[in-house]
């Protein structure tokens, strides 16, 4: 089996992750293996297009259609059975980076929080926002102005409100590549998905698995204004801004992880400067991250 430490946990798998960190260890937190995988028919339900979810006590069930079927149990075991003719492995990988690896850290008491981070004399700054506000695109404008890349799309928060990274590998859409203009994001060997004009840049020598608080958050969001702005959130609006940033909080769906996911939210809330910083629609890439270095500084 392939080994491999990335999201906190020693992974043990069946199939090859190159977006990951190798590994050796003793002890094992996480199996990744092929099987038959079907979803029961009964539980909690939700579906999402072309996505279908089971909720079950101890089991999350996620099939996607034409692509695999997916089971995490525990927050030990996860499980793939991938679509008939379905040979697209970085698909099938996607899936399991994302919404499956968000079920087993609920199901192990962790929080996903939807999140880039870099690091700072010991302390993680995250940038968080919704999808096309511009997270991975500051990450890799941050980096290029020499500070340390921690975590790009995911963030772990533990049980203590301490911070640990995803996997080594930035996510850049290719016109985000061609805004940056810098070779370092340039690399186009190693394409997301087939369909997907954004590639993955590797930082395997640079990652760094420890755990460490969260200082600040920044909240990107587009505005209709010409300018960069910022404001930092009271602790209502704060809770509310970093609540919206737990990765697929539909797997939350128990009392007892619910009031998990709330302790450990207010306790960011409590222990955190929160900004909300608005953007224009088209905003400069090096501006950008500018303006975020200088609040983060601050």
């Amino acid at each position: 089996m392939y080994s491999y430490c990335s999201f906190g946990l020693n992974i043990a798998s069946d199939i090859e992750f190159p977006e990951l960190l190798p590994a050796s260890f003793d002890q094992t937190d996480l199996t990744i293996v092929t099987g038959n995988v079907v979803l029961p028919g009964h539980g909690r339900t939700i579906i999402w297009g072309d996505y279908t979810v089971e909720l079950h006590e101890n089991e999350v069930y996620f099939d996607v259609k034409g692509i695999a079927t997916y089971m995490a149990k525990d927050g030990e075991k996860i499980c793939i059975n991938a679509s008939a003719g379905q040979k697209d492995h970085r698909t099938i990988r996607i899936y399991i980076l994302g919404t499956i690896m968000a079920a087993i850290l609920l199901q192990r008491k962790r929080l996903p929080l939807h999140a880039s981070a870099i690091l700072m004399k010991g302390e993680v700054m995250l940038i968080s926002g919704d999808s096309g506000a511009g997270k991975s695109s500051t990450l890799s404008g941050l980096v290029k102005r020499g500070r340390k890349v921690f975590s790009d799309d995911i963030v772990v928060i533990d049980s203590e409100g301490l911070a640990c990274a995803s996997y080594p590998m930035i996510k850049l859409w290719e016109d985000t590549q061609e805004k940056l203009n810098d070779p370092a994001f340039a690399g186009k060997s190693f394409e997301i998905r087939e369909d997907m004009k954004k590639f993955g840049v590797f930082f395997h020598d640079e990652f760094d698995t420890g755990h460490y608080p969260v200082k600040k958050i920044i909240v990107l969001k587009k505005g209709a204004g010409s300018r960069i702005e910022h404001r930092m959130l009271n602790s209502s609006n704060a809770f509310n801004e970093i609540r919206k940033q737990v990765y697929r909080p539909a797997f939350a769906h128990t009392n007892e992880l619910r009031a998990f996911m709330f302790t450990l939210v207010s306790k960011l809330t409590n222990f955190c400067d929160v900004y909300e910083v608005t953007r224009p629609e088209q905003c400069d890439i090096d501006e950008l991250s500018a303006y975020v270095n200088d609040l983060m500084s601050a």
